[in-house]
């Protein structure tokens, strides 16, 4: 009963050691506590070399690395605004660049749609009903319910007299620049 008992005693120690007490957190144990203790000891010891050390300097050697401290970090500002301004002007240079691209781009829509006639079909808007507005489509529908086989092949017809009048070839005598 005794052996049960002291038993027993290690077994409820051992859990004890294993659940976080008051104050402490699970992070704070075993391990990483020692690891914890030796850091803060460590500070502490670095903290009092400094202090010691500062107190052992005389005030004008204080004073010149306060003025030493202070230009480093005025040239680190300077660095940091020269930084932003270059960034800045190549960020204003690739939006120009982009302008510049989207308007060749549209030169060259321009360009293939005055080549040839097919190309005039994919202009948007033209050409696709899936393109086209959703209310003219719902408009055009109503119409075309309305009107008769013989009202819709003269449509028809009507269209593509406008479209080829709308043609206009030009040929090329020579590679463009673009």
């Amino acid at each position: 009963a005794e052996a049960d008992l002291r038993a027993a005693e290690i077994q409820q120690s051992r859990r004890d050691k294993l659940i976080a007490k008051e104050g402490e957190h699970s992070s704070s144990r075993g391990a990483r506590a020692r690891i914890d203790k030796e850091r803060a000891e460590e500070e502490k010891r670095r903290s009092r070399n400094k202090k010691r050390r500062m107190e052992e300097m005389d005030p004008e050697e204080l004073a010149e690395r306060r003025r030493l401290k202070a230009l480093k970090k005025a040239e680190t500002a300077k660095r940091q605004r020269v930084r932003e301004a270059q960034e800045k002007a190549v960020a204003d240079r690739h939006k120009k660049l982009d302008k510049i691209e989207s308007k060749k781009a549209a030169q060259r829509l321009e360009y293939l749609l005055k080549q040839s006639s097919i190309f005039a079909k994919l202009k948007v808007g033209e050409g696709h009903p899936e393109t086209a507005n959703p209310e003219k489509k719902a408009a055009e529908s109503k119409k075309s319910r309305s009107r008769s086989s013989k009202h819709l092949e003269h449509a028809c017809e009507k269209d593509s007299a406008e479209e080829e009048e709308e043609e206009e070839h030009v040929f090329l005598t020579k590679q463009p620049s673009c």
